[in-house]
This record gives structure tokens, sequence and C-alpha cells, in this order.
């Protein structure tokens, strides 16, 4: 194969700090001890002398060796001793901890998880303050509790991450991705509700929460047209909101289009390429080409913003950011580097961050776009149609984020479905002018401006969206499949698959 001596390799300065940087993380999580970051920064101290003093005798090579050694050395010390202090976080705020008659913040809007109402929690003890996920039993569906309201808990019980580990290790994933540090579980009789006492401290996810909310309100006006259903899809899927349909959730599910229902990456860039849009239509003068990309810059800020600032919505327009800061500069910018570098910000923040399951689905989506999406759109070259070039885009994107997030799906949900490679096309195309529009609509309606137009292209297309995914969800049975890997093996498949990218990407002498 000779084209592997012309293969060339960027230089990525992220990916060797992220890989080390896990390494430690998964050092000091599964051994659970201090040692591991005392080890790694020693070493990490002592290797960089060592390298000046010993030069002559370990020559060239060895100095290099343990020059890269030492910043090795450092950067899995800081992932153990990052994965240290949030261990210690995590036990210092376990539930079991908080005495009863205990006064708490809603933090979140509530949502039905069978017949338990969930929430978000935090004791009244200031924003620093733990949170916890709240159950509360025999509540009932007409007696509505609205975030921002206080909550007196008489008698509760309470699981910490460490009891959930034990029972229910999925849980306990989920708990610590998310940093909660327990949960909490009550009926409606032990719960009163208190007056709010003061003005909680500024609180810039609060305040987005708060605009989300007034934006979600603008649907109410166009009941009836609009059923309860579409109106929950349309808060999910717009704004990150839980919806009161657990019905739908289910559906989405079912119908392998998951990632369409919950706001992420795809999102972001339909916000954005419907920004982009914007710009080429309107006679903006060439000197302020490079004003556009600032405004993209806020426009996706903003998109996050008024979804709450959710965890999802941050991951994406992280890597935005780091994109358009490196256009802005006039420097090329790699996409593996770019997820590298987010990837590593929000590990060194939340190392548990890679329990969060959303966390790992969509990293490893985009890694698996970056490198099979143009060899798979090469099949295809020389699309001159705008529109055929857009499906061809939008099969490329879905075919090409299996690579990666199939395995993974497969190894924690223990079945695969096909039925998504032929729902997803058409619901692209139909939730690509369901977002932007919807989210115009709100900005629209909330200024009290006349949507009429406007609000019926929403509700055409709701309408459309919930009847594709009903039917896809129904024969989504027929082809489903069940297969549940070890984590051995789902790691050996990704390995295979990167290197088959790496090797066909090689072929086609297409790189990015």
């Amino acid at each position: 194969m000779t084209f592997l001596r012309r293969l060339h390799i960027r230089r990525r300065p992220f990916l060797s700090p992220l890989l080390f940087l896990v390494v430690g993380i998964a050092l000091a999580t599964y051994l659970r001890t201090p040692t591991v970051v005392l080890v790694a920064l020693t070493a990490g101290v002592l290797l960089l002398p060592a390298s000046f003093l010993f030069g002559r005798i370990i020559g060239p090579r060895g100095i290099y060796l343990l020059r890269r050694g030492w910043i090795a050395s450092l950067l899995i010390g800081t992932g153990a001793l990052s994965t240290q202090l949030s261990l210690e976080r995590m036990t210092a705020s376990a539930p079991e901890n908080l005495p009863m008659g205990t006064s708490f913040y809603v933090e979140s809007n509530p949502e039905w998880r069978g017949d338990k109402l969930r929430m978000l929690v935090r004791p009244v003890t200031g924003d620093t303050s733990p949170s916890y996920l709240l159950y509360i039993r025999g509540h009932e569906r007409k007696e509505a509790i609205r975030r921002g309201q206080v909550l007196g808990i008489n008698r509760m019980y309470t699981r910490s991450i460490a009891q959930w580990e034990k029972q229910a290790p999925a849980m306990g994933r989920y708990l610590a991705g998310r940093g909660i540090s327990g949960t909490l579980h009550t009926s409606r009789q032990a719960i009163t509700l208190q007056p709010i006492t003061g003005e909680r401290p500024f609180s810039l996810r609060k305040t987005a929460m708060d605009v989300s909310d007034w934006l979600a309100a603008t649907l109410q006006t166009l009941s009836p047209a609009l059923s309860d259903s579409q109106r929950s899809m349309l808060e999910t899927m717009c704004l990150g909101r839980y919806g009161d349909d657990p019905a739908l959730r289910k559906a989405f599910t079912a119908a392998g289009v998951a990632h369409i229902l919950a706001v992420s990456g795809f999102h972001v860039v339909i916000i954005l390429s419907a920004i982009g849009l914007l710009f080429r239509a309107l006679p903006i003068p060439q000197r302020w080409k490079r004003a556009e990309w600032l405004l993209l810059l806020i426009g996706g800020w903003s998109y996050a913003f008024v979804c709450g600032l959710g965890a999802p919505g941050i991951r994406s327009m992280v890597m935005v950011t780091l994109y358009i800061i490196g256009k802005l500069l006039g420097r090329p910018a790699d996409g593996l580097n770019i997820w590298a570098a987010a990837a590593f910000m929000t590990l060194v923040t939340n190392p548990f961050a890679y329990y969060d399951l959303g966390f790992l689905l969509s990293y490893a989506a985009v890694a698996s776009i970056l490198i099979f999406f143009h060899p798979i759109i090469g099949l295809v070259p020389n699309v001159r149609q705008p529109v055929l070039r857009l499906c061809r885009d939008s099969i490329g994107v879905c075919l090409s984020a299996q690579a990666f997030t199939l395995p993974l799906v497969a190894h924690f949900f223990g079945r695969i479905g096909l039925v998504f490679l032929w729902v997803n096309l058409p619901l692209t195309l139909i939730v690509s002018i369901l977002i932007p529009a919807t989210l115009l609509y709100m900005i629209v309606a909330a200024l009290g401006w006349s949507v009429g137009i406007l609000g019926s292209l929403v509700t055409l297309c709701a309408q459309w969206t919930e009847e594709l995914v009903t039917a896809a969800a129904y024969v989504a049975p027929s082809f489903e499949r069940t297969w549940q890997p070890s984590l051995p093996v789902t790691a050996a498949i990704i390995v295979g698959m990167v290197m088959a990218g790496i090797l066909w990407r090689a072929s086609l002498r297409r790189y990015e």
C-alpha cells in the first residue's frame, strides 16, 4: 500500500494531552486513592531536571522522552487530582448528611417519571450548595410545583452516589456525570410549600431558565391547532425543556431519532446555518465579512442561553467558539484538534463527565463525523443541485455518525434499530425548518407582534414531525436487533473503526 508512505498526519496538540488526562481520570476513578496524584505529580517534577542532569548519558532521544514524560506525568496528575477533588466533594455532599426539615429551592422544571414527580433541588444555603434529584410519590398532576418555589421536606429517605453504584450502577454514573450529589425520595404529605424570603443571589443559569419559560409560554397561543404533545415536543426540541409527554420521548427513542428531540450540536448547527443563510441574503460589504463570525458566535451563545445553559448546548458552543476564534485569527481550524480541546476543557472541570451518556454519544458522534463524513460524501461527488447536495450531506452526516455511536448504543442499551436510516433524512429536512421557525415565532410572539403565517408554518411542520416519528416508532420493532457487546469488545470495535477511517481517508487522499 504505497499510499501509506505519503500519509500526512497533522499536528494536533490537544490529542495527546487529552489522552494523558483521561488516563489520570481513569486511574483515580478505579483505584480510588490519592497515591495516584502523588506519584504522577512527583514523577512530573523529577523528570524535567533529570533531562538536564543526565543529558550526556542518555543522549538526545532520552532527553526527548524525559521532557515529554514530565508533561505527560503532570497531565496524568492533573486528571487524577481533579477526580480526587470531585470524589471528596461528592462524599462531603452525600444526601444522608442533610438534616430533616431542610428547605430546598426547585432548580428545574418538574417532570413526570412514571407515577413520580422528579425535579432538581438545591438546599437553601446559597448557589454553591450541592444539587439533588428529588422524587415525590403520590403527587396529583393538577397540583403544580414550579421552578423557583421553596419546598420544606419533613420526611425523606436518601441515596448517595456510592449507594447507587452498588444497587444500580447506571444511575450512579448518571448522577456523577451530571454533577448531582444523590437522590431524595419523599411523599406529597411530607412536603410543604414555604414562602420565599429575601432575594436569591444573581444566577446566570436562573436568568436563562426564566427567559426559556418566557419563550415557552408563547406556544400556548397556537392552541388548539397545536396539540399538547406537539407543544411538549417543540419545548423539548427547541428549548431543551422536558415536556409532560413521556410517550413522545418513547416514540423518538423507538424510532432511533432521540438526538433530534434533545438539544445537542445538531440543533446548534441548524441555528447557525439559519443565521448564515440570513447573512448571505443581506448585502453585507466585504470589509464586514469578518464581523459575520462574531455575529454567528453571538447567535450561537444566545441560543445556548435560551436553552437554559444546559450542558449539551455549552459543549457544542465551546467547539464552535474555538473554531470561530481560529477563523478570526486567520489560523487553520482543525476539526479533531478543536474536538480534543473542547473535551479536554470539559473533563478538567468535571472529570466525571464521561459518565454522562450524552457526553459520550455527542463527542463520539462529532469525532465519527470528522473522520468519515468526507470519505462518505466522496462516494457521490460533483452534486451541483443545492437540494440534492443537501440530501447527500444529510445522509452522509447520518451514516458517518453511526460509526462510533452505534457500538456505544448497543453496549449501553443492548439493542440497535435500523429504522432511523429511512426516517432520518425526511425528519432532518423538516426540523431544519421547524426549529428556526419555532424560535423565530417565540421571539416575535413574545414581543407582541403578529405571527399568523409563521404560526401556521410551525403548526404544519410540528404535525408532520409527530406523524413521521409515530409511524417510524410503530414499525421500529420489526427493524430492531438485540446485541450488547461487552466494554472491551466495544472499545475494540471503535479502535478498529478509527484505523479504518484513517486508512480510508489516506487512500482517497482527502484531508481536513
